[in-house]
């Protein structure tokens, strides 16, 4: 019997299935722990760091490992110490890799039979100035997508399949809809619903904030500022 395990979502980031704590990405990229009880950040990362899976006592993450890599980081869930890493898993050179999901480069992970899967899709389309002809678009385009298996003890990483051509189609991310300006994004998660907001304040910074609250009642359980940014940066982007 195949036993499947897909990542439990949480606003730009993924959440311990026991409830217990929530990871995501702030506005510089970096891995912030929440404790879903409390709302209280328990540990940040200093490096930018995609979350995938948070299993036990433990998460794993994403980071780049060079231009066109990636690798997977295993962390302690209690403090954020690096316990292990993977071998790099190297892309077409002509990907754009990104740890956030965009339009050219996608990711996803999930569990089967205690196993860790890894599947990436990429794309690249003609983006000059003046219109081209038909000729130099099709020359421009590029399409892969690839599945791999790793090895969390020892960091070997299996690439069971890596093909051009558009990627097959990745599950269905149901996000309830919301009508709030300033809500990036909002998950259900246990008992609680989940939002991530932005919020200007004086200066001209933009604070990063996830909100707890009753999916019944809107009473607000806990809200946390996960950071604060200047003006120069944009407002975090939704995953």
């Amino acid at each position: 019997m195949t036993g499947r395990i897909a990542q439990a979502r949480f606003p730009r980031g993924v959440a311990d299935p026991s409830g217990e704590r929530a990871y995501l990405r702030d506005q510089a990229g970096r891995l912030v722990a929440l404790d879903l009880q409390s709302g209280n950040v328990l540990w940040r990362t200093t490096a930018p760091m995609r979350p995938l899976l948070a299993r036990d006592d433990k998460v794993s993450a994403m980071r780049l490992a060079g231009p066109h890599a990636l690798e997977v980081v295993v962390l302690d869930a209690a403090n954020g110490r690096e316990l292990n890493r993977s071998n790099p898993l190297v892309l077409p050179d002509w990907a754009n890799v990104s740890l956030q999901d965009t339009p050219d480069f996608t990711l996803y992970a999930e569990e089967e039979n205690g196993a860790f899967f890894l599947r990436w899709s990429a794309r690249k389309r003609y983006r000059g100035g003046a219109a081209p002809n038909a000729k130099i678009l099709e020359a421009a385009r590029r399409d892969a997508w690839g599945r791999a298996r790793v090895n969390l003890a020892t960091g070997e990483i299996e690439e069971l399949s890596n093909a051009a051509g558009a990627a097959p189609e990745p599950p269905p991310d149901e996000n309830p809809a919301f009508s709030t300006p300033d809500v990036l994004e909002q998950r259900d998660f246990g008992d609680k619903s989940f939002q991530l907001l932005a919020r200007n304040i004086a200066g001209g910074a933009v604070q990063m904030l996830v909100r707890a609250l009753d999916p019944k009642s809107g009473r607000v359980a806990w809200e946390t500022i996960v950071d604060e940014a200047s003006a120069q940066r944009p407002k975090p982007p939704r995953p």
